[in-house]
């Protein structure tokens, strides 16, 4: 009931725009599983490397991660208020992106160290670790396609530039495929969110429809 009594008070494209500010606060386990293994991937690789740099990568990239999962657990309950009005969700939006966009920022600032240093074993992992996080952000924030596509850009392509530039045939292409696959994911959020507009739209007009109708079907 309070779902459909706010719905009222908002136009249908703001109620579309506010059920996709929703789905940004669905990918929190993802979140974490990300953070769990860029602690893992990173503790190995500033170990094997002994990079002072890439260490206070690390633990800045943990600490802000940290506040990403705390901002998006204390919004979400937030997000979830069937009165939420479209300015609300788009200040929700706004408080959610900071955090997020600025783990990618130091995701990829740690990923361009990690492939400047002279270990291959740790340009491997770190290229799954990117690939993961890339792929990882299309499929649970892809919804809303500006922050997860500069999140995507900022956090993957640094090293797959670095990795275009080194002297490796292999790395060249690796770099290339990596830029590849990130054009295609990019590409792909754009028509997952205009498929998902309508759908939402259709939704709503479907439960108008059976909330008119409703009376007609009395005795």
């Amino acid at each position: 009931m309070h779902q459909r009594s706010s719905m009222h008070h908002r136009s249908p494209t703001e109620a579309v725009e506010v059920e996709l500010v929703r789905s940004l606060f669905d990918a929190f386990v993802p979140s974490v599983i990300m953070t769990v293994v860029f602690l893992l991937a990173g503790v190995m690789a500033a170990r094997a490397t002994g990079d002072p740099l890439l260490l206070m990568l690390l633990i800045g990239g943990a600490l802000v991660s940290v506040v990403r999962l705390w901002t998006a657990w204390s919004l979400a309950p937030l997000a979830r208020r069937p009165e939420l009005t479209f300015d609300d969700a788009r200040r929700l939006e706004r408080r959610f992106a900071w955090p997020y966009q600025a783990y990618a920022v130091l995701l990829g600032l740690f990923g361009v160290r990690a492939m400047l240093l002279p270990f291959a074993e740790v340009h491997m992992v770190v290229i799954c670790l990117l690939m993961g996080y890339a792929a990882g952000v299309a499929a649970g924030i892809g919804l809303r396609p500006r922050i997860a596509s500069l999140s995507m850009i900022v956090s993957l392509m640094p090293a797959s530039l670095t990795a275009m530039m080194m002297g490796d045939t292999l790395y060249p292409v690796t770099g290339v495929l990596a830029a590849s696959f990130l054009g295609g994911g990019i590409y792909s959020l754009r028509g997952r969110h205009e498929r998902a507009r309508k759908d939402i739209m259709l939704r709503f007009a479907f439960a108008n429809l059976a909330r008119r109708g409703r009376p007609l079907c009395r005795p």
